[in-house]
């Protein structure tokens, strides 16, 4: 038996060396083309997906969420989310990763560079590429039965701008490195490959990006306006980066600085940025920043939706941010209402029923609600009246109509009172509520706004600034006045079709305050006249207490 065993190694023995002995050791040609582009910091995410005991990958732990309040009545809900997720939150990111590999990304016309090092780490040579062009590029031969480190790199871009590799002279793998900067589209591989001679050797690259990129997309389509101006930035961002070729890692250099995004044309409710480098560290440093954004005139300024990102190098993000209004149309109290820049109003005058709809085509007499007389519940006309009925009165003084009788509070904090003609829970805004509310939407006519007792369809129409759909309507339906008498005395009706009348519950020492809008604008108005305009009457538009 010991003698089988050792005839066996013997002819063993043969057969290794006569194969040794026919190695290929002419040149083999080694041809190269780019298969595949991946974001290599998503294989991190993908491979997490496989969790024990089949456990349901949770997309959650990748997601990061912030809402911020801005000013103006509005929030900002923002989202970063890695591109890998899917909107279906697959249970196994396996398949997600492969749909995540992105030869579009490395588009025809693409620069790379292809450098070899033979197996004792020395540099053999060089070769520059333009994908889809290859073959334009001197064919590539190496000895065979060698193995050989092939190193790639490319910054995504058709420039001939390839970073240069250094050391110039006495190169070899350990110490090869390029710089590049920190908005740079850095993509890297290496393979380990042995030549066989006499023979084509396809070498099939799989770049992979290694900072990170950031798609920001802007939302604001839920209010109906458009973006016309916008800023913003991530950071700490690093301007550049010494890549040491042996294995793509780098170390990042420069001044701490931001990465701008670039949105490109405004104008649309709905903005998308080019894809944002961000040369990071990547342990919850992150910061976002908005320093403008200007939505319908609404301008906001040094706004910072997100502190401590988690940003990963070589992982891609969506980052969504959705204005919302909180500006809507809502019931309050059983009765239509809009909540515009934080405070509630009625959508119909008091006396309306509150079962006619709010924005009417046309405005009809039934809008134009009840007619009061400052400081009083008491109605003194109705909706389609041309003259004041029994209950008007010619007391003007503070004795009898004291100035605090719709507000014993303050301008700031206002207190309703048992005059207010108001239904419960609501209250005759100050003059600092109305000017609020104009300062918050646009204005605009409905109707001819042309004089006459029997013009009821005329009126504003006042639209959100922050929510197009978001409408109140104000007839116009003129005033009750008075002559100049002492006491007193009340006139026909006044201004219907013209212009709008409505009271507020402010007053400055013995003088008031009220709306009034004509035509071509609106405006608050302090009444100066004591004796006449105490008895005036006008309507009332009513504000949530």
């Amino acid at each position: 038996m010991k003698t089988y065993h050792a005839i066996l190694l013997t002819l063993l023995s043969l057969l290794y060396s006569c194969q040794k002995d026919q190695i290929d050791t002419s040149p083999g040609t080694v041809t190269v083309s780019v298969s595949e582009v991946v974001f290599e910091g998503e294989e991190t995410i993908s491979n997490r997906a496989a969790t024990p005991n089949g456990q349901r990958f949770d997309p959650e732990a990748h997601i990061q969420t912030e809402t911020l309040d801005l000013p103006n009545g509005l929030l900002l809900v923002s989202e970063l989310k890695p591109a890998v997720l899917n909107q279906n939150y697959p249970q196994s990111l396996k398949d997600a990763t492969r749909a995540v590999s992105d030869t579009s990304s490395v588009g025809a016309g693409i620069r790379y560079r292809l450098l070899v090092y033979n197996s004792a780490g020395n540099f053999v040579t060089e070769r520059s590429y333009v994908r889809g062009q290859e073959n334009a590029t001197p064919a590539l031969q190496l000895d065979g039965g060698s193995s050989y480190s092939f190193i790639v790199y490319s910054i995504n871009s058709t420039q001939d701008n390839l970073p240069t590799v250094t050391p110039a002279t006495n190169r070899t793998l350990t110490n090869s490195q390029i710089s590049v900067s920190g908005t740079q589209d850095y993509m890297y591989f290496r393979q380990n490959l042995t030549v066989t001679g006499n023979s084509v050797n396809q070498l099939n690259i799989v770049l992979k990006h290694r900072f990170s990129q950031i798609t920001t997309t802007v939302d604001a389509s839920i209010t109906g306006y458009n973006i016309t101006a916008l800023t913003s930035n991530f950071r700490p961002h690093f301007p550049t980066s010494l890549v040491n070729l042996s294995d793509g890692s780098f170390t990042r250099s420069g001044t701490e600085t931001t990465s701008a995004v670039n949105y490109g044309t405004l104008g649309t409710q709905v903005v998308t940025s080019q894809p944002t480098m961000i040369n990071s560290i990547a342990a919850g440093t992150g910061i976002f920043t908005i320093p403008n954004i200007t939505i319908n005139g609404i301008e906001l300024t040094n706004l910072t939706p997100f502190q401590n990102l988690n940003i990963t190098p070589g992982v891609r993000y969506n980052l969504t941010l959705n204005i919302v209004p909180t500006d809507e149309n809502i019931t309050y109290l059983n009765r239509p209402a809009v909540r515009i820049n934080g405070r509630i109003w009625a959508q119909h005058n008091v006396g309306v029923a509150t079962t006619l709809p709010v924005n009417p085509a046309t405005i009809t007499q039934a809008y134009h609600g009840n007619y009061y007389q400052f400081g009083r519940n008491t109605i003194v006309a109705a909706n389609n009246a041309t003259t004041v009925n029994s209950s008007w009165s010619n007391a003007t003084s503070a004795t009898a109509v004291p100035r605090n009788s719709w507000n014993t509070g303050s301008e700031t904090a206002p207190v309703r009172t048992a005059s207010d003609p108001c239904p419960a829970g609501w209250r005759v805004p100050t003059r600092t509520e109305v000017q609020q509310l104009l300062a918050s939407v646009t204005a605009t006519n409905r109707g001819d706004f042309a004089t006459g007792n029997a013009n009821f369809g005329s009126g504003k129409v006042l639209t959100s600034r922050r929510r197009a759909d978001v409408i109140m309507v104000w007839p116009s339906q003129g005033l009750f006045n008075v002559a100049s008498a002492t006491p007193p005395t009340a006139n026909p009706m006044d201004n219907r079709g013209s212009a709008g009348h409505y009271w507020t519950s402010s007053a400055s020492g013995n003088n008031l305050w009220r709306l009034r809008f004509a035509s071509d604008a609106q405006d608050i108005s302090e009444l100066t006249n004591d004796i006449n305009y105490v008895a005036q009457s006008r309507n009332v538009r009513c504000t949530a207490i």
